[in-house]
């Protein structure tokens, strides 16, 4: 089970330059599925980038590193992305347009947990193709 950061925690997480994921569901397209996710996170420059990723689900039990996966839009192979000056623009987006929950977020890299717990909960798919 991920571990899941409190919602009083995530702005002074995102302020030490920390960054936070979250696991926004998943949809099938064609014959595949599709995995949602964002990361926010502080860039060089001081700024909080909200990235909203969908990827193919390439993985399995053996194979979680969704940062791998391939993004279904080419234009756009590492997500898309919005600048916030300040953590409370950025967390404030991510709630109320991305569709994120603030008791949801899990700690950089921790995305592969929530993923994990995904395929436990609903299962792999066969050969990764949606039927």
């Amino acid at each position: 089970m991920p571990n899941y950061l409190r919602a009083s925690e995530l702005q002074s997480v995102l302020d030490a330059g920390r960054a936070i994921e979250q696991w926004l569901g998943c949809r099938a397209e064609s014959d595949d599925r599709v995995i949602e996710w964002l990361r926010i996170h502080r860039d060089k420059l001081g700024r909080f980038e909200v990235t909203r990723f969908e990827v193919y689900d390439e993985g399995n039990r053996n194979f979680c590193d969704v940062y791998e996966f391939h993004s279904i839009e080419p234009d756009e192979p590492f997500g898309t992305e919005q600048l916030f000056d300040d953590s409370t623009s950025a967390l404030k987006y991510a709630t109320e347009v991305l569709g994120a929950s603030e008791d949801r977020f899990v700690g950089s890299g921790m995305i592969q947990a929530v993923y994990l717990q995904y395929l436990r909960d609903f299962g792999e798919l066969p050969k990764n193709r949606a039927s």
